[in-house]
C-alpha cells in the first residue's frame, strides 16, 4: 500500500503528513518537537509512558518518539542509522495497511525526522479517547472473557493471513475501549512474514503467552484464544 504524503521542510524537520495540514499545524508540531522537555516523550506501545497533545489546526495527537533501549543506550538514547525511510515513516505506512485491513490502530497524522545518516524520528497518531490497556484491565478485573476474545482473535487472524509480523504483539500493546473493540498499538518494526502462516501463528501465541505469565496476568487472557485464532483461519482458508 502506497502513501502519498504531504512533504512539508520546517527548521530542519523532515515531515509527512497523511492530510495537508497548513502552515499553523506544521509550525505547533515542530514547535512540539524542539520543546525543552520533548527527549522525555516515552514509546507509545508496552510499558511505557506516552503524552497526548494538541497542535492547532489537527486536535489531540500522540507523540512517539523513538528511543534506543539495551545498553546502546548510554551512548546515543535518540538518534538512529537512517539510509532511506525513517522508522516514524514506516510505521505510519504499515498502520495504513493494517487499519485498511479492518484492524484497529491508531491513525497516522504525521511522522517527522531531523538529522542526516544519524536522526532523530517521530510519529504523531490520533488520540484514542476512553481506552485501557488490556493488562491493566485483565488485572482490575474490569473486562470479560467474552468481552476480548472474538474482537482480538478477529485482528490477530487478520494479520496473520495477510502475512504481517507485529515483533511485540502482547497484552499490554491492546487497547480495549468499551462495549467491546480492541486497538493493536506499536506496529514499529512490524514486516511482511515470509515463512508459512502457521508459523506466524506459533509465534504469535508464544509470544503472547510468555507476556501472560511473566506479568503475572489472570490466565484467561491466553486460554482458548489461540485456538479461536485458529479456527477463523481455517474458516477463511
Amino acid at each position: 500500500m502506497t502513501t502519498n504524503w504531504h512533504r512539508i521542510d520546517y527548521r530542519g524537520y523532515r515531515t509527512g503528513w497523511i492530510q495537508d495540514p497548513g502552515r499553523a499545524a506544521v509550525q505547533a508540531m515542530v514547535n512540539l518537537l524542539t520543546a525543552e522537555d520533548h527527549q522525555t516523550l516515552s514509546p507509545l506501545g508496552g510499558r511505557g509512558g506516552t503524552r497526548v497533545r494538541l497542535v492547532a489546526g489537527v486536535g489531540a495527537v500522540v507523540i512517539k518518539h523513538y528511543l534506543r533501549g539495551g545498553l546502546i543506550r548510554h551512548l546515543t538514547r535518540a538518534t538512529h542509522l537512517t539510509t532511506g525511510k525513517c522508522r516514524g515513516q514506516m510505521e505510519a505506512e504499515t498502520l495504513c495497511r493494517v487499519n485498511a485491513l479492518g484492524i484497529n490502530v491508531p491513525q497516522p497524522v504525521a511522522w517527522a525526522s531531523a538529522g542526516g545518516f544519524f536522526c532523530q524520528t517521530w510519529l504523531a497518531t490520533r488520540e484514542i479517547t476512553d481506552h485501557t490497556g488490556l493488562d491493566q484491565l485483565a488485572l482490575s478485573g474490569g473486562v470479560t472473557p467474552s468481552q476480548v476474545r472474538a474482537p482480538l482473535a478477529d485482528a490477530i487472524s487478520r494479520l496473520i493471513r495477510h502475512r504481517i509480523l507485529h515483533v511485540d504483539l502482547h497484552p499490554g500493546n491492546v487497547l480495549f475501549q468499551a462495549p467491546g473493540s480492541v486497538f493493536i498499538i506499536d506496529f514499529d518494526r512490524a514486516k511482511e512474514y515470509k515463512r508459512p502462516r502457521s508459523s506466524l501463528l506459533e509465534r504469535y501465541a508464544h509470544r503472547w503467552q510468555r507476556a501472560v505469565k511473566k506479568h503475572c496476568l489472570p490466565a484467561w487472557l491466553a486460554e482458548d484464544l489461540f485456538e479461536i485464532v485458529t479456527r477463523k483461519l481455517e474458516e477463511s482458508a
